[in-house]
């Protein structure tokens, strides 16, 4: 019986052209023996070249900063560097097609080819396996980070102003006003009855011993400094920004307002924009007020000033209750603050803790 590889092949033109083409370099090889029987000379098969691993086309990165605040460069460079990967995959597949019919051939004429020839289609067809995994594992990994990337520009991006965020603004407001409003007039009606009545028992002292009124009027000034001093602690009644005062001292002082629970690190200059740190400091007011419903929480604060007028500012607390979950109103009141500052507030989840970003430009 005849070997398999000797059983006759139907017509072909690709085959015919390939066949003749290997024919044509087996001649020229054997032209180029030594006619003494030497050893033949290096084999005139070419290595095949093997794809770099970062297409050539891909420019490089913007650098940090390249569009300011904004992502477009760089969602621009992810959507290039993407499309040039499905380029170089598509011409991979149609070069391994190639490949896998000719490896078709080879198997079928054996006895014609050098071990160098069917080498090279082997060793092509396992290199075009590899570049075209490479190249879809990256295109992958790129594609991830563009959309990462697309969500953020999104939230950036965003308007700065919305008629259903300002409605809730505005609202929430109102009734916060409202609330501190009773709670002052409450606290003030208290304490005037009880110098009301104080009055009435000096006024019975004087008539029967004048000897002991000044002790009653030393107690009266105490209760009467005390009911001042905690008007004065009622929230929402200091500034919580004073125009003009710097921010570092404006943010130190709601923190000891709000029991020690910030813990504050500053690097840069001062900040002078006075709507930026007008923001700031509410923002801060907004995240102690918020975290004072949650037990020995604390609100880790760092702010940095550029030399070039960037300002971040970032509250992290070790629990979940900075995340956004269904728009809280402290939450939107922030938002809407640094809004009209001319700013970005990000918040999310960072490891198991959370925090809220301020960036001013």
């Amino acid at each position: 019986m005849a070997p398999f590889w000797s059983t006759p092949v139907p017509e072909d033109d690709v085959l015919a052209r390939q066949l003749a083409h290997l024919e044509a370099l087996e001649r020229r090889e054997v032209s180029r023996r030594p006619q003494s029987g030497g050893e033949p000379d290096d084999a005139v098969i070419e290595p095949l070249a093997v794809p770099a691993l970062w297409p050539a086309s891909i420019p490089e990165a913007p650098a940090p900063g390249a569009g300011g605040t904004s992502l477009a460069p760089l969602l621009a460079w992810l959507d290039l560097a993407c499309a040039v990967l499905e380029t170089r995959v598509a011409r991979h597949q149609a070069e391994r097609e190639r490949l896998g019919s000719q490896w078709t051939h080879v198997l079928r004429n054996l006895d014609r080819l050098r071990p160098e020839e069917i080498n090279a289609v082997a060793e092509g067809q396992a290199r075009m396996r590899e570049g075209i995994a490479s190249d879809a594992a990256l295109h992958d990994v790129l594609r991830r980070q563009r959309a990462h990337l697309a969500a953020w520009a999104e939230a950036l991006d965003s308007p700065l102003t919305d008629p259903t965020l300002v409605r809730r603004l505005l609202d929430d407001a109102a009734a916060e006003r409202a609330q501190i409003t009773e709670q002052v007039v409450r606290t003030a009606v208290d304490a005037l009855a009880s110098v009301a009545l104080d009055f009435e028992v000096l006024e019975r002292h004087l008539r029967h011993d004048p000897a002991q009124a000044p002790g009653v009027l030393d107690g009266l000034r105490g209760r009467v400094s005390a009911t001042v001093e905690k008007l004065l602690d009622v929230p929402g009644v200091e500034a919580v920004h004073r125009p003009g005062e710097p921010l570092l001292a404006s943010l130190q002082r709601i923190g000891e307002r709000h029991g020690g629970r910030l813990h504050l690190t500053w690097s840069g200059s001062d900040l002078r924009d006075g709507d930026a740190c007008a923001a700031v400091a509410w923002v801060l007011h907004e995240c102690l007020g918020h975290l004072a419903r949650v037990p020995e929480a604390i609100l880790e604060t760092a702010v940095e000033v550029g030399a070039s007028g960037m300002v971040a500012v970032r509250f992290a607390t070790a629990g979940a209750a900075l995340l956004p979950d269904g728009d809280p109103a402290w939450l939107v009141r922030s938002r809407a603050r640094v809004a009209l500052a001319h700013g970005r507030l990000l918040c999310g989840q960072a490891g198991a803790g959370s925090f809220v970003e301020v960036r001013f430009s």
